[in-house]
């Protein structure tokens, strides 16, 4: 059974990490900056694709995202990740303050850009 031990972040607030899982080193493994996702599903998995925009017309809406990666999961994993995602964002945001996304008829404003793009 793997082992629990407590992890300081930099707001010096303790959290669990379940330790266990070792990753190899492995060179020329992929990295993508995202800012971009639209998400799919089937009865077997769920489908992210992601991706970074390159253009963004205001006026029109219209936003052109560059694909990056597509990522098929099983929904254990996804389910898995969700509680994971959660719980940093939670730490981050007690750390350094709450992260801001607006809604308004169907389209997202993100404050740091101030940019408009279609909600997926």
């Amino acid at each position: 059974m793997p082992k629990k031990e407590k992890v300081t972040t930099t707001s010096k607030k303790p959290f669990e990490v379940v330790v266990g899982v070792d990753y190899m080193k492995a060179e020329n493994v992929p990295t993508y900056y995202v800012n971009n996702a639209r998400i799919g599903s089937s009865v077997w998995d769920m489908r992210i694709e992601m991706g970074q925009i390159k253009e963004a017309d205001a006026k029109t809406m219209h936003v052109l995202v560059n694909p990056n990666v597509t990522i098929f999961m099983a929904w254990p994993l996804a389910k898995q990740l969700l509680r994971i995602m959660d719980r940093m964002i939670k730490q981050y945001e007690s750390a350094f303050g709450e992260i801001h996304y607006v809604v308004e008829e169907g389209k997202v404003k993100s404050p740091e850009t101030a940019e408009h793009v279609p909600e997926h």
